[in-house]
């Protein structure tokens, strides 16, 4: 099995919704018939008792816990990218730090994602998504707690690889496990915005924190009880999702394989040699870049270039926030009345460029303003990813959609961790926070770009 085959089967069964929500003609296996994939029942497989439950949510108690206890990990997710970018200038002035030095924790996480992907199908086919997600939510409080201690440098940076690892395959584990429901666009939106919705509370809850007296590692504890409610409902909730289970539900002897889809595995050289899984990883690869870099070095922009305190800062950058979490549950319904994918995404990127621009020309003094730029950049930047990964099952060919989507989804979460390295390391050469919003600008665009390339490959394919 090749090293990235892992990330390429975890995400099999939501690329195979998205195919069937997409009416693709090569899919004639229409798995809303199957009442083996909708009603409750238990098998034997390799001698072990396995328990497929339905995939509609509103028949089962059991997976409204399961929906319930993955929002609360998308939670920890969100909580864990703003506490760290909220505490950027504590941690500058603890470890007597340079933007780029500290950057360097950016770019230790993408390390960390980095390697869940090689080790995330592995694992499937040893413990389980339930083992899967028990030890990603262990890593997450291990990294926790080393930073809670206020470590020297180089372990804290550890500590962050460590989370990386266990975010890395958390995301990719939840995603595809979410995305085989019924409902699944719906849900996955919801997903996601709960991810938003972390980053929204994360900076006021520090920023409260540190007002109230706490030092910058105690805020940490706030993350650390998260991921631990999340842990208690995952030992709770996923008993049933062993590895025997995973390897039944992924194996040729599953149900839920399509009927007149071949079952040999695609090439990592095949999948590569194709263009436009690259235009679509690319695209993916600075948009998470933009969104993510410009929501971690956020505070540190208001405070420097526009005078705000620290506390104040964190309050509007929570704005930008809440404007990515609306935005992904709003416009992720309104893309439906669009002419297409590809359109929409033109649209959002565009505009969100606008808010950008916003940003930088409104004053300090005027906080509503800022207010509105923040949540108005969030709200259309917000959708981008999942459009993408809707339109890339109309893009690529059929027999490319499992490999190539997943490639693009994993080379594009390490750019969320490398762009708020890289604008750290500007940061600390050019000495000018003021360049923030234009560098944002500049990924942004560089986003349409690519995003432009796969709609005149889907053109050339129509």
């Amino acid at each position: 099995m090749e090293p990235d085959q892992g990330l390429h089967d975890t995400q099999d069964l939501l690329l195979r919704n998205l195919n069937s929500s997409f009416e693709i003609d090569s899919f004639d296996h229409d798995l809303t018939t199957d009442p083996s994939l909708h009603d409750p029942h238990t098998i034997n497989y390799k001698g072990a008792s396995i328990f497929l439950d339905t995939l509609n949510w509103r028949q089962s108690r059991t997976l409204k816990l399961q929906l319930a206890t993955c929002f609360v990990m998308f939670l920890v997710f969100g909580l864990n990218d703003q506490v760290l970018g909220t505490l950027i200038p504590k941690l500058k002035e603890h470890y007597n730090l340079s933007d780029a030095k500290v950057g360097v924790i950016f770019l230790f996480q993408s390390l960390g994602y980095g390697m869940s992907a090689f080790c995330t199908e592995i694992c499937h086919n040893y413990v389980g998504l339930r083992g899967v997600i028990i030890g990603c939510i262990c890593c997450t409080l291990a990294g926790f707690t080393i930073a809670s201690l206020s470590p020297p440098f180089p372990l804290l940076v550890l500590g962050y690889c460590i989370i990386g690892l266990g975010l890395g395959a958390e995301d990719a584990s939840l995603n595809a496990w979410v995305g085989k429901l019924d409902n699944s666009n719906e849900l996955l939106g919801i997903l996601h915005s709960t991810y938003g919705l972390g980053c929204f509370i994360a900076p006021p809850m520090t920023a409260w924190f540190l007002t109230n007296g706490a030092t910058w590692y105690h805020c940490y504890w706030m993350v650390i009880t998260a991921a631990l409610v999340s842990l208690g409902l995952s030992l709770i909730s996923f008993k049933h999702e062993t590895a025997e289970k995973y390897c039944y539900l992924v194996g040729p002897d599953s149900h839920q394989n399509l009927e007149g889809v071949s079952t040999e595995p695609v090439s990592m050289k095949e999948t590569l040699k194709n263009q436009t899984v690259w235009m679509l990883g690319l695209c993916l690869f600075i948009y998470l870049g933009a969104e993510s870099g410009l929501g971690s070095w956020l505070v540190s922009y208001l405070m420097r270039s526009k005078g705000r305190s620290h506390s104040s800062a964190a309050y509007v950058t929570s704005s930008y926030w809440f404007g990515l979490t609306l935005g992904r549950l709003v416009l992720g319904f309104c893309t439906a009345w669009l002419p297409s994918e590809f359109v929409a995404n033109i649209i959002y990127l565009c505009v969100s460029n606008v808010g950008v621009a916003l940003i930088a020309i409104v004053g300090g003094a005027h906080t509503a303003a800022l207010v509105f730029a923040c949540f108005f950049t969030g709200f259309f930047i917000g959708p981008v990813f999942q459009t993408v990964v809707a339109a890339a099952a109309k893009t690529l060919p059929v027999r490319l959609h499992v490999s190539g989507i997943s490639f693009s989804i994993g080379f594009a979460a390490g750019g969320a961790a490398f762009f708020p390295w890289f604008i750290g390391f500007l940061n600390s050469h050019i000495g000018n926070m003021n360049m923030l919003p234009v560098f944002v600008g500049v990924l942004v665009f560089a986003s349409l770009g690519f995003w432009l390339r796969v709609v005149k490959s889907a053109k050339q394919a129509a």
